[in-house]
């Protein structure tokens, strides 16, 4: 299948500080929304005492700006070998296979967890969870989902 460059007349940075500034937007509504210090409190108070939990609480504040930093770092990154495994595919099959192309598609693959995102931020700020196990099994628009797997 041939793909010409008149599709994707966008530059990669564009949408690579578009994606960004999503991510590093959904890290803080999550920190400061959902993930908040009752949270905290109310999922772990069976376990932990009340100094544990504020110490965890402290040292989640602190180290808040690694996940900032890490974000671009890991787009780029997720980008970089997923296209390098698509264009390794390709090379067996096709002539026409460029790094240029597979890296193309896979950054508008990436649209689609922008959509996971605003879906997991609006459920979690209509329904707050209770758990931090809840937080971490939801998966929008993914099959385990649908069928209740970490049921």
């Amino acid at each position: 299948m041939y793909l010409s460059s008149d599709n994707y007349l966008f530059k990669w940075w564009h949408f690579y500080l578009i994606m960004c500034i999503f991510g590093i937007m959904f890290y803080w509504m999550t920190n400061h929304f959902i993930l908040t210090d009752t949270f905290y409190f109310s999922s772990f108070s069976s376990s932990l005492d009340i100094d544990k939990i504020e110490s965890l609480i402290q040292i989640n504040k602190r180290f808040q700006w690694i996940g900032y930093m890490a974000i671009p770092l890991a787009v780029l990154l997720k980008w970089v070998i997923l296209a390098f495994i698509i264009y390794t595919g390709l090379i067996f099959f096709t002539d026409d296979a460029s790094y240029h192309k597979c890296f193309k598609i896979v950054q508008l693959a990436e649209i689609i967890f922008i959509f996971v995102g605003v879906i997991k931020m609006a459920w979690f700020i209509i329904y707050p969870p209770v758990s931090i196990e809840e937080v971490q099994n939801f998966f929008p628009l993914s099959i385990t989902n649908l069928l209740d797997f970490f049921q």
